[in-house]
């Protein structure tokens, strides 16, 4: 495997931010902020449930388990902060 120098990420990594909608995005962006499902569906004027299946996307598409763990995807992204396994 190659080291990976700062500033880049794998290319599986984008293809998975890629693969979201502009809506998952948006969840996403609230999951991150700490917001609950009902504070998104309130503010993005759809139903809990319609939040709830595009969070299931979400995770998915990322391959995360968790909404905690979509979150540090998200702020390793955005911070450029890149993940190296410990040995």
């Amino acid at each position: 495997m190659s080291a990976i120098s700062a500033g880049q990420r794998p290319v599986d990594t984008e293809l998975k931010w890629e693969s979201l909608t502009e809506r998952e995005r948006q969840i996403l962006n609230g999951i991150a902020a700490g917001r609950s499902n009902p504070e998104m569906a309130a503010e993005l004027f759809v139903s809990v449930n319609t939040i709830r299946f595009h969070v299931g996307n979400v995770l998915c598409k990322l391959q995360v388990r968790s909404r905690v763990d979509a979150a540090v995807m998200f702020a390793r992204r955005n911070t450029g902060e890149v993940h190296r396994p410990s040995p």
